[in-house]
């Protein structure tokens, strides 16, 4: 995320599926749809990318994914 162009959701996504990891992915959607509410990440397509305003905030954030 912290790339300009972020990340390919849906890449991420399958990985994520291919890990066994389907509970922690639903739980990361449904915050990343949080975050863009609040207007921290923006989804383009099947990317997903850091606003400005979430750039600053980015440590909070990536805790999610930790």
């Amino acid at each position: 995320l912290r790339l300009g162009e972020g990340i390919n959701w849906d890449t991420f996504s399958k990985q994520a599926l291919t890990l066994n990891v389907d509970p922690l992915l639903q739980a990361w959607t449904h915050r990343m749809k949080d975050f863009e509410q609040a207007g921290l990440v923006m989804f383009q397509d099947s990317h997903v990318q850091l606003t400005t305003k979430g750039r600053l905030l980015s440590n909070e954030i990536f805790r999610l994914f930790v």
